[in-house]
């Protein structure tokens, strides 16, 4: 009597919960654009680019309550440019980026 086959799962083209492959949902994936606003706002991206800093730096500061200041604006955040650029020469000393 033969042997039932054996069914082997490849990791690679695994499907995530939704059923779509891994890999296309990687090419789908949201990509979330600097932008700023008329008033003079920016977002996490953008503000992150204005400070050579990563957004995951911001975060952080925001969850310690450290500088730069920043408005929720529902799920958004957003900080004004006059307070990237202040907090940009409060932490720029002798021509070198301190990091605090």
């Amino acid at each position: 009597m033969p042997l039932p086959k054996r069914r082997i799962r490849l990791r690679h083209i695994e499907k995530n919960k939704t059923g779509v492959k891994k890999e296309q949902a990687a090419k789908v994936k949201k990509t979330r654009r600097p932008v700023h606003t008329a008033a003079g706002e920016l977002n996490e991206i953008a503000a992150a680019e204005f400070l050579n800093k990563s957004v995951q730096t911001l975060r952080n500061r925001r969850s310690l309550g450290k500088p730069p200041k920043f408005k929720r604006v529902g799920r958004s955040v957003y900080y004004m440019l006059s307070d990237l650029e202040d907090f940009r020469t409060a932490i720029t000393r002798n021509g070198t980026i301190i990091s605090e």
